[in-house]
């Protein structure tokens, strides 16, 4: 299942393609069930997604994958919102959708944002955004204007 996924990606270490496909499957499993978001962020599957997101920053593909992978978690999920508000993971985000020319990675990074407000509130996310703009130079506004 899926703590047996992310504990592969973890042995099998810096390959992007296996990153990739990691991203892929993990949006595939949790795009329509919220089980297996639960199940994901139990096993650690935000983190896999920021280390790939974070080894990668210039392909675009593991950022789509990335990107979409953060959002599909965060829908209606509370706890998995909660492990996005990293300031780490909160920054892949950032950077994703500000140094891609691929207009749907910023879309899926704006509307995983959009999740992550819905279901931990506003206020606290443009909050943690602050560690965020520090450590990046990208501002609140300007990820939502890009």
């Amino acid at each position: 299942g899926l703590p047996t996924v992310c504990r592969a990606v973890r042995c099998i270490g810096a390959n992007p393609s296996v990153h990739e496909k990691a991203c892929d499957f993990l949006l595939t499993v949790t795009a329509n069930c919220d089980a297996a978001r639960t199940a994901a962020g139990d096993a650690g599957a935000i983190d896999i997604v920021r280390q790939a997101m974070q080894q990668w920053p210039s392909n675009e593909t593991i950022q789509f994958a990335g990107c979409s992978a953060l959002h599909a978690f965060t829908v209606n999920h509370q706890a998995n919102a909660m492990r996005v508000l990293d300031a780490q993971v909160l920054q892949c985000l950032a950077l994703s959708a500000t140094q891609t020319d691929d207009n749907e990675v910023h879309s899926w990074a704006v509307n995983t944002l959009r999740n992550v407000a819905k279901q931990v509130g506003g206020s606290r996310l443009r909050r943690q955004w602050k560690q965020v703009e520090a450590s990046t130079g990208v501002a609140w506004g300007a990820i939502l204007g890009a």
